[in-house]
């Protein structure tokens, strides 16, 4: 089984963290800008994965075009 989990702010200092099994979301936990790092530790721990949803690679495609359509082209001297 793939365990993944992702993460996101939904309010100030506060969390959301996904957990995942083999593409499926299994729970949704809150947690508090202190102990999201902890927790993430322990997931790591016991096997879990940071995950990119569809939303994360649609932006990260989006900015790598943003990127490409504007890099300096230097001419070799």
């Amino acid at each position: 089984m793939k365990k993944q989990y992702t993460f996101h702010e939904y309010a100030w200092g506060c969390y959301v963290i996904e957990l995942y099994h083999d593409g499926v979301m299994t729970q949704a936990i809150k947690k508090d800008r202190a102990d999201v790092n902890r927790y993430i530790d322990r997931l790591e721990a016991r096997g879990y994965t940071f995950g990119y949803t569809d939303k994360d690679i649609e932006e990260a495609r989006k900015r790598y075009e943003q990127v490409l359509e504007n890099r300096i082209k230097r001419e070799q001297i």
